[in-house]
């Protein structure tokens, strides 16, 4: 199990089944009209994408404090009604993180980077590959894989890995 102390600043906490992402919002007070005096909800936000203990991708995303010690856990909340399944048809997943030159199956953004201080932040990019179970007839499914690499622009360095496979709408290559 990966350590979840100071996790906002690490913007990417990640095992193979599960992802971890501290991302921002802006604020609703800026999309709206009301009194500057009301209290704003934080913009905070975590996301946790999980496989279910059945199957089915689950999302899950809640305001997030930044005060030590307070939701210092990165574990789903499957009860809440917050967390929601966004894809029955998953049957399996997992989540790789490269750091720009090496696969890994964990990520841990708030691990001191090579300086040995400074947190060494969200990855380079992340891989996600789903095993699906799609209906073909009648009690009769059929079984694909596909990946995706997302590459996260806001990781350190200057490396971006190459797509797993070239662009098949039509655009073009340069």
């Amino acid at each position: 199990m990966l350590d979840c102390d100071n996790t906002l600043w690490g913007g990417v906490v990640g095992e193979e089944k599960k992802l971890v992402v501290y991302t921002g919002r802006v604020p609703e007070v800026f999309g709206r009209f009301g009194n500057p005096g009301d209290q704003i909800r934080a913009d905070q936000r975590q996301v946790i994408y999980w496989l279910g203990p059945g199957g089915g991708l689950y999302r899950q995303e809640r305001p997030w404090i930044t005060a030590d010690g307070v939701r210092n856990s990165i574990d789903p909340d499957p009860d809440s009604p917050d967390a929601t399944l966004i894809a029955e048809e998953v049957s399996d997943l997992s989540f790789e993180y490269s750091d720009g030159s090496t696969w890994a199956v964990e990520w841990d953004g708030t691990a001191p980077g090579p300086d040995g201080v400074t947190p060494l932040g969200p990855p380079r990019a992340i891989r996600l590959t789903l095993t699906l179970q799609l209906p073909a007839g009648r009690n009769e499914f059929v079984e694909k894989r596909v990946s995706q690499v997302i590459a996260v622009r806001s990781a350190p360095g200057t490396y971006t890995p190459t797509l797993i496979e070239a662009p098949t709408d039509g655009a073009s290559d340069t």
